[in-house]
């Protein structure tokens, strides 16, 4: 178990996976999880988001696969989505300035 915001700030380094991601109700109820804002990166806003509120439990074995091809999503995505994709990151200050 490490604090979500030594990962947040780097103290402690993770490999991002989406696919293996467990949260528990508690937590994703405190905040809002996915604001609808997002085009793309909607899963990372709720990442980041939960690690300024709780600790984040690390499995050392690879536990997932995430298969990429060239008819995925994120590769066919124009650049204009990525561009308004960042919003991500306004999203997340948001949340850790309202938790000071």
């Amino acid at each position: 178990m490490v604090s979500g915001l030594d990962i947040f700030f780097r103290k402690v380094k993770v490999r991002y996976a989406h696919g293996a991601w467990i949260f528990r109700r508690k937590l994703i109820e405190k905040f809002e999880f996915f604001s609808g804002r997002v085009p793309i990166g909607d899963d990372l806003e709720g990442w980041y988001k939960s690690l300024l509120y709780d600790k984040v439990a690390l499995i050392p074995n690879i536990i997932f696969a995430h298969r990429i091809h060239f008819d995925n999503a994120v590769v066919k995505v124009d650049a204009k989505k990525l561009v308004d994709d960042l919003i991500l990151y306004d999203l997340v200050v948001d949340d850790a300035i309202k938790l000071g």
